[in-house]
Formats: C-alpha cells, structure tokens, sequence
C-alpha cells in the first residue's frame, strides 16, 4: 500500500483470516509529521469496555522502516492520516487464513 498526505484507512477487521499484518518499507519523512500520523492503531474490540471508558484507548504503532506488527485478523484496526508533504509511506500489509479443505494424507 502506498500512502500519499491524508491517506489514512478507517476501521475494519479481516473477519476471515486468522492473522493479520504489515510490514514497513518506508515511513515518510519524519520532519513533516505530527505526533500520531500514520500511525497503526490497534483498537479495542469490547464496545462496553469503549462505552463505559475501561479502556485506555488505542495501542498505536509508529510506522518505522523494516518494523514488522501481526495481530489476529478479527481486531479491529485503522491508519491515522499521513502528514502533509510530498513523502510516501509504504507498507506491505498482509492476512493469513486457514485452507479449510486441506487435510492430512492417511
């Protein structure tokens, strides 16, 4: 995925893998951002824990060249918005499933 300013992806889950990831190529340049742009946040998935404020909000990741994050594909996560300037962010992201038809040979 490539980035560009304001690029940014509300949150969703990968309701259908069983791990998910990204890995950084590049994070942009570090003198145009502010303190959470592109970050990864990693939210938690209890609404009555949001609801009632048990939690402490979102875990963020800063987006750091060859740092590599996996979670599991059903928590919910989204990327803050990307500081302006004409840097990139690149990032590989990821899912793994699990073949359900695959079986072992006898």
């Amino acid at each position: 995925m490539v980035y560009r300013s304001g690029g940014s992806l509300r949150p969703h889950t990968h309701h259908d893998s069983a791990w998910s990831g990204v890995y950084y190529v590049e994070a942009g340049d570090p003198s145009t951002s502010v303190s959470d742009a592109g970050y990864l946040q990693l939210l938690d998935p209890r609404p009555a824990a949001i609801a009632r404020q048990a939690t402490s909000g979102p875990w963020r990741v800063q987006p750091v060249p060859g740092r590599m994050v996996a979670f599991p594909g059903w928590l919910p996560h989204s990327v803050q918005a990307t500081a302006g300037g004409d840097s990139l962010r690149i990032c590989i992201a990821w899912n793994v499933a699990y073949d359900k038809t695959w079986s072992p040979a006898s």
